[in-house]
């Protein structure tokens, strides 16, 4: 819930998806290991900071969640990834 709550204080302003909550987020994802509920509020928070981006490597480390065997986790990740390519219509 906090990883969530830090994306929403945060929300679109990511700038080129680069900035220090962004970092946080992302690191955050790559410590939660298996822990569905850390990855769920990661990728949401993630996407919502990073919204409109269309930042490359915040879509693969999210769509590396959204292919674990995780129902939580993926759906956090297919809304955040949705979020971050916002707008972006030549985008992966």
């Amino acid at each position: 819930g906090a990883l969530y709550a830090l994306g929403l204080i945060h929300a679109n302003k990511g700038g080129a998806g680069d900035s220090s909550t962004i970092s946080y987020l992302s690191e955050a994802l790559l410590n939660g290991g298996n822990n569905e509920i850390v990855q769920h509020g990661a990728c949401l928070g993630i996407g919502l900071a990073a919204m409109a981006t269309g930042n490359e490597a915040l879509f693969e480390s999210l769509r590396s969640v959204l292919f674990t065997d995780s129902a939580v986790a993926g759906e956090g990740a297919a809304f955040a990834i949705g979020l971050v390519l916002l707008g972006q219509s030549d985008a992966p």
